[in-house]
């Protein structure tokens, strides 16, 4: 008896439907990589090239719409499994290739969100991340994790370091310059914008968002910026 293939069932409130069946194309993975032994060498460049493909619109769905019914979890371990075997025989970086894919697709993610998402919340910076993050924290973060188990790399950091490098640091890192310094700056700035309609809902979204960042590994200067960040929403709290 056949064994039952098993389904995700995580479906996205987004208003537009995925751009490409993607299940149609994963079925072919398997026969590829069962004969893929048997190409030229230019022939096994092209393979890369479509499967590395595949898999970048593997991830943006993910991020911008979920994960559909379906995709099956064995046909994206298989994709995955496959492409991270094929870096290897090239002898490329797998972990920096799955890197850029993730900061591609958060780049897109941000923008379908932004232009769905209503005026009120996307004019205000800090409503606007609160939003972002609670799509990303509740739905890209994991599913993310589900498509990626097969990259050798600890995907969750990853994923929280992509996050702060594409979502955070391009609005926040200008703090950096504060004379008072970043955390005192942070937290003004924060109780600035209760004018603005930010609330301590909002501020706890905050805490949760910059203690979550918080747990990257290292002490670069993009993470200490974090951490001065997390203080300052801490300071605007009273905590």
């Amino acid at each position: 008896m056949k064994r039952a293939r098993h389904k995700i069932f995580r479906k996205d409130d987004s208003p537009a439907a995925p751009p490409i069946n993607i299940d149609s194309l994963l079925k072919n993975v398997h026969s590829l990589e069962l004969n893929y032994q048997g190409f030229q060498p230019a022939e096994k460049k092209a393979l890369l090239r479509t499967i590395s493909a595949l898999c970048k619109e593997v991830i943006e769905n993910a991020m911008c719409h979920g994960l559909d019914g379906s995709i099956k979890l064995e046909d994206l371990n298989l994709l995955f499994r496959f492409y991270v075997d094929l870096e290897k025989e090239f002898k490329l970086d797998c972990n920096k290739d799955i890197k850029k894919m993730i900061m591609d697709g958060l780049s897109k993610f941000e923008n379908e969100f932004i232009l769905n998402s209503n005026e009120e919340v996307i004019n205000v910076a800090l409503k606007r991340l609160c939003a972002i993050w609670g799509r990303f924290y509740s739905r890209v973060y994991p599913d993310c994790l589900i498509c990626l188990i097969q990259i050798p790399t600890d995907m969750e950091q990853l994923l929280l370091v992509c996050f702060r490098d594409a979502i955070v640091l391009p609005y926040y890192k200008n703090f950096m310059n504060a004379v008072e310094g970043i955390s005192m700056s942070f937290a003004k700035y924060i109780n600035s914008e209760e004018e603005n309609g930010v609330k301590q809902e909002h501020k706890l979204i905050l805490l949760q968002c910059f203690g979550v960042l918080s747990s990257i590994h290292g002490k670069d200067m993009n993470q200490r910026l974090i951490e001065d960040l997390l203080s300052g929403v801490r300071m605007s709290i009273g905590v």
